[in-house]
């Protein structure tokens, strides 16, 4: 877990570490238009979530406690075997937004 949390931190990310959730999946091998959508958003940074098909992930994911817009904002991994292969930092709102971290306004951060 601490090494998520570096993760995160290298990018100007504070979290509550007791918001932690975690929860395990298999990435789809045909991907919808949304995990789609949502991989050209890792694409931006580099990631690309289509060399994971059938593999078995875990997205970990925290409340942001130095994000100031308002409501809530998440931070979320994607780890396969221990390696990062998405991130991003959300808003909670349903028509909030969804940022790659390595393009997190660092204006907003506290």
């Amino acid at each position: 877990d601490e090494a998520r949390l570096e993760f995160l931190k290298q990018f100007g990310i504070e979290v509550d570490g007791e918001s932690l959730t975690s929860e395990a999946f298999t990435m789809p091998d045909n991907f919808d238009r949304v995990i789609l959508g949502y991989n050209e958003l890792q694409k931006k940074q580099g990631l690309d979530l289509s060399k994971y098909a059938k593999k078995r992930v875990t997205r970990y994911t925290w409340r942001v406690t130095n994000y100031d817009p308002d409501g809530e904002v998440y931070a979320n991994l994607f780890v396969y075997r221990g390696t990062v292969i998405a991130c991003d930092i959300s808003s909670a709102d349903p028509s909030g937004f969804v940022a790659p971290m390595t393009l997190v306004d660092k204006n907003k951060l506290k």
